[in-house]
């Protein structure tokens, strides 16, 4: 019995496809490192744009431009990566420092520990004390 020669097909096209790719490989990311302005941002923008050009292969269109449309893809992510850059600030050390240094009141601890020992009914109405008799509203 022969197997369907769809699944041979399939395979076929995704190694053209990966071959493809890998010839293109050294054009791709010379084109993100320019594009990204650094050789470490250029390598990631590469590996998101390699990343997203796998994750929708079924959409590219064998025998077009795949070039072209991974250059494209590149273009998308360093625009989308260039809109949210205005929400990213680099860390200023000395803000840090100053930011998380916590504001100790030792009265606030005292005041905890009484109301701990308190008795169920001199507490606020939190939780229903086993003192008090009234109904609940």
């Amino acid at each position: 019995m022969r197997s369907s020669p769809l699944p041979e097909v399939a395979d076929r096209a995704s190694a053209a496809f990966t071959g493809e790719i890998v010839a293109l490989l050294p054009r791709l990311r010379a084109f993100t490192r320019m594009l990204a302005g650094s050789h470490a941002d250029g390598e990631d923008l590469a590996q998101t744009t390699l990343a997203r050009a796998w994750a929708a292969r079924d959409s590219y269109t064998p025998g077009t431009n795949l070039k072209a449309w991974l250059f494209q893809i590149a273009r998308n992510r360093m625009a989308s990566n260039y809109r949210r850059a205005w929400r990213v600030r680099p860390l200023n050390q000395g803000v840090a420092e100053q930011t998380l240094v916590a504001n100790v009141r030792v009265e606030g601890r005292i005041e905890l520990d009484e109301l701990r020992g308190a008795s169920p009914c001199s507490r606020s109405a939190s939780a229903k004390p086993s003192c008090w008799s009234g109904r609940w509203a």
